[in-house]
Order: structure tokens, then sequence, then C-alpha cells
């Protein structure tokens, strides 16, 4: 299995292959096409250089032949093989009469030259006539004979491979060029995931302490990273959560049947005597751990959503009476002021659920308050109805927020019972909460007070 540097060094060194590729051939192409344009402009003008230097070799005694001799020869000399004739067609001068061994030894070199250039080339002898005046109103022709359609002279030739072994070299040394910046592209970006690769590895394992220090310019991997990251710190939670949920859970077993243990073992030694007192003290406990598994049993419910929501039409001022009912002695008896705070509307929600997570946070304030005061209020806004408890008891401490809604957690570490049960309330009003389709949230400073926020979606009936 290739590691993912390899795989981006080799998909890195192969677009850049075709790319470099692509480039040399469209450039081969590009300059080649341009050079032949070049190459016909060059015979055309040539061509067009001779015929205006012909009739200078003409005078009234006619024609020079040493002049028409040089003509032809530096023509020859260029690829071109020259043939003069008079307006009635007699020929003048030809320079293969003149020398016909070089004629086809050039035209032989130039058909050489366009197979070295283009193997498989399919030039032949070609010849091209154009008119010319001489004289006073004599009109002539000159023909060229070359190899077409066009051809290389030894110089454009030697050019064209030079060229040739440029665009290779330079082709060559920018694929170097780029697989070295290839692997060191591959290592940039692999770095930092193979750093989150093994940090995540570190975390399977168990290892918490593990840092993930990434420095990255891409966007995505540092988005990895702190993902990585939380994720990390999640697990780290929820193993500290799981490893408390046990202890807690062993613990609120333990203490009714170390109870019942010892109570029952005092009973058959004789200690004490059986009688309703001992039996009722026994019945207690065992109702105190059938509570226990039925609160369990019901969160277990409520979060696997095997609970039905029965909307009901409730009007807020009668609902939030009735659920305070309960709380008005004991929240006397300890000096404490209980007020409501909402208009009379109407709104639909599931009345049992809805008065149960009311019903704890109104039972957790008034343990946590101390001759303060606890408000319960009540709004509704376009598509929501908000339930707000709050109070100016002893809050929550900061590090203690992220895990009040956890089963069994109390910010109480010694566990003891005098402020209340087992730790399963909040968990139980979160989830009926999340089971109507709202959400439970928290705002709260030691020593302040907390403050507890319903929000539940407007049902329609």
């Amino acid at each position: 299995m290739k590691t993912l540097k390899a795989r981006l060094m080799l998909t890195y060194s192969l677009v850049a292959l075709f790319g470099i590729v692509a480039v040399l051939f469209s450039a081969n192409f590009l300059v080649d096409s341009q050079f032949k344009k070049l190459v016909y402009a060059r015979m055309t003008q040539e061509q067009s250089q001779y015929l205006a230097a012909i009739p200078r070799a003409y005078s009234q005694v006619g024609w020079n032949q040493d002049t028409l001799a040089s003509l032809g020869m530096d023509a020859l000399a260029k690829g071109y093989v020259l043939k003069l004739a008079d307006a009635s067609g007699i020929v003048i001068w030809d320079v293969r009469t003149h020398n016909d061994g070089l004629c086809n030894a050039m035209l032989q070199h130039m058909a050489l030259n366009m197979n070295a250039r283009y193997p498989g080339w399919s030039g032949s002898y070609r010849e091209e006539t154009f008119p010319v005046s001489y004289g006073f109103n004599s009109q002539g022709a000159a023909t060229f004979g070359l190899y077409g359609p066009l051809f290389f002279n030894d110089s454009e030739l030697d050019f064209l491979k030079t060229l040739n072994v440029w665009v290779l070299v330079i082709g060559i040394l920018a694929l170097a060029l780029s697989l070295l910046l290839g692997a060191l592209m591959a290592r940039w970006i692999s770095h930092p995931i193979l750093r989150v690769t093994q940090t995540a590895h570190q975390f399977r394992l168990g290892n918490w302490n593990s840092s993930l220090l990434v420095k990255s310019g891409i966007a995505e991997i540092v988005d990895l990273s702190g993902s990585i990251e939380a994720l990390g710190e999640n697990l780290q939670n929820q193993e500290q959560l799981r490893r408390r949920l046990t202890a807690d859970v062993s613990h609120e077993l333990r203490s009714p049947l170390s109870i019942l243990q010892g109570r029952l073992e005092a009973l058959i030694d004789g200690v004490w005597e059986i009688d309703g007192a001992q039996l009722e003290f026994i019945r207690q406990e065992v109702l105190r751990l059938t509570r226990l598994v039925g609160q369990l049993e019901n969160l277990t419910q409520i979060e696997s959503h095997q609970t039905l929501n029965r909307p009901d039409r409730l009007s807020v001022r009668p609902f939030l009476n009735s659920l305070l009912d309960p709380f008005l002695a004991e929240a006397q008896a300890h000096h404490l002021s209980l007020t409501t705070d909402a208009a009379d509307f109407e709104f639909v929600a599931d009345e049992d659920k809805t008065r149960q997570i009311l019903f704890n946070l109104v039972s957790n304030a008034m343990k946590y308050t101390e001759g303060g005061w606890i408000k319960v209020s009540a709004k509704q806004e376009s598509d929501v109805v908000w339930f707000v408890v709050e109070d100016n008891g002893m809050g929550i401490a900061e590090s203690d927020l992220p895990f009040i809604f956890e089963r069994f957690y109390r910010a109480d570490v010694s566990r003891t019972r005098a402020t209340g049960g087992a730790g399963l309330g909040l968990a139980i009003a979160k989830s009926l909460a999340e089971s109507q389709g709202g959400t439970l949230s928290v705002e709260s400073h030691e020593g302040k007070g907390s403050r507890f926020s319903l929000k539940l979606p407007k049902l329609q009936t």
C-alpha cells in the first residue's frame, strides 16, 4: 500500500510529465509551423530578387552570358535551377546546360535535408515560371526549378537542430525541477496529514496527552487538524465520563445494597428483632433501588426515542401555577421568593414531558438556593416557546458546566445526598426536551445563580 507522500509524488510527476510533453509538442508544432512560413517568405523574396536582377544582364548588343551565368550559379547555390527564355520561347540560358551534374547534386542534397527533418517527406522537383521584361517591349520568361513544395538550406536545418536540442534540454531541466518541486510539495502536504494520522493513532490507543502541532497554509488541513484535536478532547471527556459513570453507578447501587446487607445480617444474627420498623426500612431501600433503576430505564427509553409525544393544548399561566403549587410551602419554609412571569397565551406540547422538565429545574433551583429568589418565566416567539427557570443561588462552576447534563454527574464531588438524588434529573430533562424537538441550555456563574432555558417548537394540533 502506497503512502500519501508516494501517491502525491507519483501523481505530481505524471501531471508534470504529461504537461511538459504537451507543452513541448505544442511548442514544436508552433515553431515548425512558423518556421515553414518564414521559409516560404524567404523563397518568395529570393525569387523576386532574381527576377529583378535578370533584366540587368541585357543590353543593346544582347544578353551578357557571363552575367547570366553568375546569376544562375548563385541561384543554384541557394537551391534554384534557373532557365531563361525569350518571347518566342528560345532558351537564352539554362543552368542544366551549364552544369547539370551540380544541379542534380544540389536537388539531392535538398531532398536529404528535408527527409532528415521530416522522415518520409514526399517532396519532388517542381518548376515555377515568371514573366521577365527586358529592353524595349521585349518579353521573356524565367523558370525556377526547385525541390518543393519547400526546402531548408543547411543553415536553416542547423538552426532547427540546435533549437530542438535546446528544447529537449529545457524539457529535461523543467521535468527535473518539477520532480524536485513535486517532492517538496508532497512533503509539505503529507507531513501535516501524517502528523494528524499519528496523533489519531495515539488517540485510538488511549494516549490523550499527544499534542497536535500542525502548521500548514492549507485551510482544509488546518480544519482537519482542528477537528481531530476536538475529537481527541471529546473522546477524552467521554472516557472520563464513562469511568465516572461506572463509578457513580457502582456507588449509587452499592450504598442501598450495603445498607440492606448490613440490616439483613443483623436480623439474621438476632441483633435486631424482625418488626414492622425494620421491614419498612428495608422496603424503603428497595424502593430507592427501584426508583434508580426506573430512572435509568426511563432515560434509556427517552434517548432511544421509544417514548411518544402526546401534544396537548395548554394555557401558560394555569400550567405554571399548577407546576409551582407543590413547591410553595417548601419555598416559604426556606424563605425563598418563588414567582412566575408570563403573559397568558396558549401553546401545544406534551404536558407530562414539559412538566417533568420544569419540575426538575425548579427542584434543583430549590436545592441550591437559600433565602434568595427563583423565577419561572415564559414567552412565545414566531415559531418557538421559551421557558426560563432562573435563581440567584450558589451557581455552577465553569468547569462543571459542560458536563451537568451527563448521567450521574454531580458537581458535588463528595457525593453527599443531602442536596438531592442520583444525578439523573438534568440528563432526563435534556432528553425529554430533545424528544420534543427542543433544546435545554444553561448559563451560570458560581456564587451568582443559574439560568436554565427550555426552547420548544410551537406545535399545531
